[in-house]
Order: C-alpha cells, then structure tokens, then sequence
C-alpha cells in the first residue's frame, strides 16, 4: 500500500543568530512550530545549519541550500 505524499508547510525568516562567535543575519526554515534550520551566506557560498554552530552543508546558490536542508531535515524525521 502506497502512502499518500502530503504537502508541508515551510515558513522562511530572516533571523539574527550566532555563528562561530559573531552575529550573523541568516534565513530560518521552520515547519508549523518545529525549527528545520538556517542557512548563512558566506562570501559566494550559503552554509546550511541544522546543529547549532555547525554547517553540514556547503552549496553554491540559495536555492541549491534550501532544498539541500528540507532534503536533510526529511532523512532526520522519525
């Protein structure tokens, strides 16, 4: 039997938060009240963080980081 796919909700901020000791601006993903992650620009690249203070992902586009976090934060569900 096939489970039906559901559409979820993703809402993207834009939030202050500290990364290797400096304050950083970076774009939050939240699902309902549940934190998926931020992502940082950093020079040419966006940094993707779902621990606090550590990227697991490097990607070249903004785009490229938000798919690469949902596609993260999908594998981390129970």
């Amino acid at each position: 039997m096939r489970k039906k796919n559901k559409d979820i909700e993703l809402t993207i901020n834009d939030v202050m938060i500290n990364y290797q000791g400096k304050k950083q601006s970076a774009t939050q993903l939240t699902c309902g009240k549940r934190r998926v992650g931020e992502i940082i620009q950093l020079g040419d690249v966006f940094d993707v963080i779902i621990d606090d203070n550590h990227p697991i992902m490097h990607f070249k586009s903004f785009n490229d980081a938000v798919e690469g976090l949902i596609r993260e934060w999908n594998l981390m569900q129970p």
